[in-house]
């Protein structure tokens, strides 16, 4: 086991996860780098195509009911079936006014991540220190 740092970005109304800066596949449905994930240091794999991304994690939006109540409520079962325990989570002040005007969410480690917002695109709005098995 060892831990991983993750980062929590939110997504600002009314800009999707599946905008061209946050978030992009290539025809044949592969991941296209971004200006969102050169901005925190995810890098991709060199030689010919397809690419693939040193990152691990996921993009989605809220829907239809809206963001959660809570960080904590957003965490839950993305990790593990139950919570995500407080003291592995640091939250940056203003999370619970971005997650009320949130329409997704990022959730990303990688090798070099850095924790880092994009103006008008996503805010960060903590770090997470997980556990994971070597192979994840």
């Amino acid at each position: 086991m060892r831990v991983r740092r993750y980062g929590l970005w939110l997504i600002p109304k009314p800009i999707t996860f599946e905008h061209r800066d946050i978030y992009h596949q290539t025809r044949v449905g592969y991941s296209a780098p971004t200006p969102f994930q050169r901005t925190i240091g995810v890098r991709y794999s060199h030689g010919t195509p397809p690419r693939f991304p040193d990152s691990q994690g996921g993009f989605a939006g809220f829907g239809l009911p809206g963001a959660p109540a809570s960080v904590s409520k957003l965490l839950k079962g993305f990790f593990a079936p139950g919570h995500v325990h407080r003291n592995k989570v640091k939250l940056l002040s203003g999370h619970a006014t971005a997650l009320a005007k949130a329409s997704g969410y990022i959730i990303l480690a990688a090798p070099h991540l850095r924790m880092r917002s994009m103006p008008g695109r996503a805010q960060l709005i903590a770090s997470l220190r997980i556990k994971s098995s070597k192979n994840a």
